[in-house]
């Protein structure tokens, strides 16, 4: 499989590179405009003010730099450094050395500058080689041909040294031979200019030099050029610069291999061989702190052995916290003698051969992110220049650790939401401005019977019962309140129009503006509101059909006396006690047909129910059923009164005296146990009975015996409540409704 190559994007700003260095610095953009001075430029060079990225270099470095139409800066590339020396005044010239940043260290290319005031009498010691040493070398490094100038350098001629065919390396001081074979590697494979500090062995003195590698594929070889690095007369202070050069030097060649790596393993596997070469050490890891006691091992040198991307095994479970806590509570961790010190951790240090131990503390807004560990054979005391590089080192791995943890979280946060996208039972289409389709999920392939493939590149026009459509011609409004801009039928592959409700929203999708539009398949909805109609309107019927035979053969008989009554009354022939006789009578069946009409009134809604509630209204209504004899109602409940509005209240009685006439009528019972209890923001309403019990869906399908039930069930369906039967002897059923 083709290796990722994992874009890097190491957020060091100008200011903490240049505090690295005690030279003037000043960093160019490529088209030569300033991109940032220090102050020690600002005062040699007399800078006083200056435009970012605006005030061009010429205008810093004024009348003594003459060489703008021949400027090498400009010709400055990736693989190449070139120094530019001018006078400064009568006493001083300034030396500039400049070089390439990483192009992958920022987003713009940029060209660093490191300038000094130099007196001029200073020169280079005299009895250092005055010219470069050129020379050619194998893959082995063997050396295959030499100039003249090999004397100076390593005291052997010409002829004698291409005679015994010698290796390079063999000239070079065994603790700078590794970073050297790892350079001429890296030139071989890359096919591009490197360069190292390096010290020559030239009997029983050293020469520190830069060693310049030029490979040249056609002839299998490399051109080495060896140029001495003039130094001050003083031997310390040549060492110190020697030293401060070369963890420069590490630092360019870490921060760009780390830019260039193809993927953060190889690059932390890579950088710690850097750092164990540069500092000698016999422990360099880069651990990352994933959670409070987990940690994460990117890479770690321990002995010439790597452990990369493992968890470490550590016996002692009270390491880890101890550890962290020390890193938490403290800027850095320093022990220059393990041996003496109390450290709980200090007989796992002692056995790997650790007697001085560095830990640097990576935070992220006072998180522990990472830390980076060194341990040394031995250290007579700690330097500045070298906390100084951990730390610069420990800025490019905190920004790389904090890179590990956004992308594992964008991928997590992504994963979900495929996982959301493909299994929603909803369609969902993603959509171009331009109305094209771009994506889709199962359940869009399903609703339209076409597949994915098929329906990429449509227009949503194409599928659907709206205008050929164009959303960049969509008032943004429109699209954020989700208005209609799909229609609301879908036509499938078959051409068959599928009622759909749909939502809108605009997002970004693959860095684009875009248009999220959700589809819900409405078909069955339609299908149960329309039931409902219906069941509604044959139950109002059939109570209508109910009330009229109720008031016709109850009142229709009290009124058509009262008519005869009232037709007797014309008669002239009627006496005074007759005439009395008969409105008595009248008024009997007046008061009659009163009563009659009050009794079917209080069957349809019982005054109780209106003045008393709910729970005395059911208490009234079981006690007539109980006085018959004919079946025992328990009834059982936890409060008198219930937040339940009138609507709803007027429902679940209605509900409930229906179930319990249907198991007087058909369950063949004996006993009905009645139940309201509150839970939660609920009122759960059982009821239970000990007859023959029916099944639910049976009877739903039976035109007439189960119009009752389907009425029943849209009236719970009504006030929003939830139906479940109960497995048990007879019939049970559990009824869910949603209090205020």
């Amino acid at each position: 499989m083709q290796k990722e190559k994992i874009r890097t994007n190491l957020d060091i700003d100008l200011k903490t590179i240049a505090s690295f260095f005690d030279e003037d610095i000043i960093i160019l953009c490529k088209n030569m405009s300033v991109a940032y001075l220090n102050n020690s430029a600002k005062k040699n060079l007399n800078i006083k003010q200056y435009k970012q990225n605006e005030t061009h270099c010429s205008e810093v470095f004024k009348n003594f730099c003459l060489e703008c139409n021949a400027c090498r800066l400009e010709s400055l590339n990736s693989d190449s450094k070139t120094n530019i020396s001018f006078t400064f005044d009568e006493t001083y010239d300034y030396v500039i050395t400049a070089q390439y940043i990483p192009v992958k260290l920022f987003e713009k290319e940029y060209i660093l500058c490191k300038g000094k005031k130099v007196l001029k009498s200073n020169k280079p010691v005299s009895n250092k080689p005055s010219k470069a040493w050129n020379l050619k070398i194998d893959v082995e490094h063997k050396i295959l041909e030499s100039d003249e100038n090999c004397f100076p350098f390593i005291s052997t001629k010409k002829e004698e040294l291409l005679k015994n065919e010698q290796l390079f390396t063999s000239f070079i001081k065994k603790s700078y031979i590794p970073s050297f074979e790892r350079l001429h590697q890296k030139v071989i494979d890359s096919g591009r200019f490197g360069e190292t500090l390096s010290v020559i062995k030239n009997n029983e003195s050293e020469l520190r030099v830069v060693l310049k590698l030029t490979p040249n594929d056609k002839n299998n070889f490399t051109n080495c050029t060896i140029e001495v690095i003039p130094f001050l007369k003083d031997k310390e202070d040549e060492i110190t610069q020697f030293e401060n050069l070369r963890l420069q030097d590490y630092l360019y060649t870490i921060a760009d291999d780390f830019a260039r790596a193809d993927n953060h393993t190889s690059g932390y596997k890579q950088m710690t061989a850097q750092i164990n070469e540069v500092l000698t050490t016999n422990l360099c890891g880069i651990i990352h702190f994933k959670s409070k006691n987990a940690l994460f091992v990117n890479a770690a040198l321990v002995n010439d052995t790597y452990y990369i991307n493992a968890e470490p095994d550590i016996s002692d479970a009270d390491i880890i916290p101890y550890f962290t806590r020390q890193l938490i509570i403290n800027d850095e961790i320093k022990i220059a003698n393990v041996n003496k010190s109390k450290v709980i951790y200090k007989d796992e240090l002692l056995k790997t051969g650790i007697h001085a131990f560095y830990a640097l503390p990576l935070k992220h807004n006072l998180r522990l992110v990472g830390v980076i560990i060194l341990g040394f054979p031995k250290i007579t005391h700690w330097k500045n220049n070298y906390i100084e590089f951990i730390k610069t080192i420990g800025s490019i791995v905190l920004n790389n650790l904090m890179q590990d943890e956004i992308s594992e979280k964008l991928k997590r946060v992504n994963d979900n939401f495929l996982n959301i996208f493909e299994s929603s039972s909803d369609a969902v289409f993603i959509v171009k401005l331009d109305g094209k389709i771009i994506e889709v999920n199962r359940a869009a392939e399903t609703l339209t019977g076409y597949s994915k493939k098929e329906l990429t590149g449509k227009n949503v026009s194409d599928i659907s019962k709206s205008e050929n459509l164009n959303l960049t011609q969509i008032p943004f409004e429109m699209i954020q309140s989700h208005q209609m801009i799909f229609g609301t039928e879908v036509i499938n592959l078959n051409g068959e129009s599928i009622p759909v409700e749909t939502r809108e929203k605009m997002i970004r999708f693959q860095d684009k503006l875009s248009i999220l539009i959700i589809a819900r398949d409405v078909r069955h909805r339609r299908e149960i509101s329309k039931m409902m109609v219906q069941t509604i309107s044959e139950t109002e019927d059939k109570e209508r059909q109910r009330i009229a035979e109720g008031l016709h053969d109850d009142v229709g008989p009290l009124l058509s006396t009262l008519r005869i009554y009232i037709d007797l009354l014309k008669s002239e022939e009627l006496s005074e006690d007759e005439i009395d006789e008969y409105a008595i009578k009248m008024n009997e069946i007046i008061h009659m047909a009163i009563e009659t009409v009050r009794e079917v009134s209080r069957n349809l809604m019982p005054g109780v129910l209106n003045d008393f509630g709910l729970i005395e209204a059911l208490n009234d209504f079981c006690s007539k059923i109980n006085k018959t004899g004919v079946i025992r109602i328990n009834f059982d409940y936890d409060a008198k009164h219930y937040n339940l509005g009138n609507s709803i209240r007027n429902v679940i009685y209605t509900v409930i005296k229906e179930l319990i006439n249907n198991s007087i009528k058909h369950a063949d019972a004996s006993e009905i146990l009645l139940s309201l209890k509150k839970k939660q923001s609920n009122l759960i309403i059982t009821l239970q009975d000990n007859g023959i019990g029916f099944e639910m869906e049976k009877v739903i399908n039976q035109n007439k015996s189960g119009l009752g039930i389907k009425n029943l069930l849209s009236k719970v369906n009504a006030i929003s409540g939830e139906i479940e039967l109960l497995d048990n002897k007879g019939f049970g059923i559990k009824i869910k409704v949603p209090l205020q």
